[in-house]
């Protein structure tokens, strides 16, 4: 962790992205979900309503399958302003969500814009999910496998999604690490950084990069039907430099 502050960053007292989410959710509480929805995806991502609406579509046909059931479950691990739940629990009336969050401030927000669920704080180390097992038939894990404090917990922290999860679940905008060159180069064109600037200032930063084959372990997991790898949306920003992992799990 010595050279990993990024839970720093999201435990920020003065984290700009809860204040606007604060400022969102008192201006605009009355509106309808998907507008507040919306709002709140800006703040986190700067996306426009193309993008919103082109990512809760690709989440929406990848649980397409459950939306026959009267009543199923969701959790997100990583869940920041809780847009993504907000969205979902209001879209298909879900009787039950899970939120486990490194923001107490940000748990805080999510139960005054949620109002109901299942709130879990979760320490930077973390890779334990509170639950039993298969007690969540969808679980979500979105833009987050790149601030992980190791391999090790990332490999962890599926084994337990796989736990106590009951259907499916989602990694989503995982980097990889066939792209990383390109996508620092990216970032450092965006920030008008040269590369020793770069450096300095990802120095207690670093993105974790991942290869596809370093995922192959999953299968030999009994509880596993299949995996396979897609992209994010066509709209997303640096879809060139991730993919995503889907965990489909057999049904007994």
């Amino acid at each position: 962790m010595a050279n990993n502050k990024w839970y720093r960053v999201f435990r920020d007292k003065k984290n700009p992205y809860l204040k606007k989410s604060l400022d969102i959710l008192h201006k605009k509480k009355d509106k309808n979900y998907k507008i507040l929805s919306y709002e709140l995806s800006k703040v986190v991502w700067g996306s426009n309503k193309f993008f919103f609406f082109d990512f809760v579509s690709f989440i929406t046909k990848k649980i397409n399958f459950l939306i026959q059931k009267k009543k199923f479950s969701i959790g997100e691990y990583g869940s920041g302003n809780g847009f993504i739940l907000y969205y979902f629990l209001k879209k298909f009336k879900i009787n039950n969500i899970f939120s486990f969050e490194i923001s107490k401030d940000y748990l805080n927000f999510q139960k005054k814009l949620i109002r109901f669920g299942n709130f879990f704080f979760v320490k930077p180390k973390n890779y334990k999910i509170k639950l039993k097992n298969s007690s969540v038939d969808i679980f979500l894990i979105s833009s987050l496998f790149q601030y992980l404090l190791s391999y090790k917990q990332a490999k962890k922290l599926i084994d337990e999604c796989i736990r106590i999860s009951t259907y499916r679940i989602l990694i989503l905008d995982i980097y990889n690490d066939v792209c990383k060159k390109k996508y620092e180069q990216k970032k450092m064109g965006e920030g008008n950084l040269n590369q020793a600037q770069f450096k300095k200032k990802y120095r207690n930063l670093p993105y974790r990069f991942y290869r596809k084959k370093f995922f192959n372990y999953i299968k030999n997991n009994k509880k596993v039907k299949k995996i396979f790898f897609t992209k994010m949306p066509k709209t997303w920003k640096y879809r060139q430099y991730s993919f995503c992992l889907i965990i489909d799990l057999k049904q007994n």
